[in-house]
């Protein structure tokens, strides 16, 4: 676990864009990408750091204020980054392209890395095939994370296990 944070296979993997808000209200974004030969989506795999590569589980609906930028981080080793689905605070979604072909020549970065959200009225509506990666859950890092920590407990619990009885001390003598 320990080294996974600063595995060079991993962290070659790692690279970053940013959303940039000049549309004239708050946006909430969900970056994806495609799988396989069907183009499945999901959430992008977005890290923490780029250093170390730590996997954050909140993938879904990252605000982005009025006129804001915000940087993401992600590993594009498994994932080709297709689009970013942007939702207004009525709750509709809008899809913005990255300009890579979601099932052709797979798994590369995009050559842009600042994507602006203009005008919501100007995006196209997100498709069910996209927002159907809203519903791809985060659940499996959380059991691989708790899974890594229960394993670094159990040295503690033999530690304890093994440890001689402390000693207690003698009575005091009675008065």
């Amino acid at each position: 676990m320990g080294f996974s944070l600063i595995n060079p296979m991993g962290l070659m993997f790692l690279t970053g864009f940013t959303v940039e808000n000049a549309s004239d209200e708050e946006v909430w974004v969900t970056p994806i990408g495609a799988v396989g030969e069907r183009g499945e989506r999901r959430p992008l795999p977005l890290s923490a750091f780029k250093i170390p590569y730590l996997l954050t589980p909140f993938r879904n609906d990252l605000p982005v204020a009025r006129g804001a930028r915000r940087e993401f981080i992600y590993d594009w080793d498994d994932i080709q980054f297709s689009e970013i689905l942007v939702r207004d605070a009525k709750g509709e979604y809008r899809a913005l392209a990255t300009g890579l072909h979601p099932t052709e020549g797979q798994y590369r970065r995009p050559q842009q890395t600042n994507f602006v959200v203009n005008p919501l009225d100007t995006l196209p509506s997100a498709t069910g095939q996209q927002l159907a990666a809203l519903e791809f859950s985060g659940a499996r890092l959380w059991i691989f994370y708790g899974s890594a920590m229960g394993g670094l407990l159990f040295p503690w619990f033999v530690f304890r296990a093994a440890r001689p009885p402390e000693a207690k001390p003698p009575p005091l003598p009675a008065p």
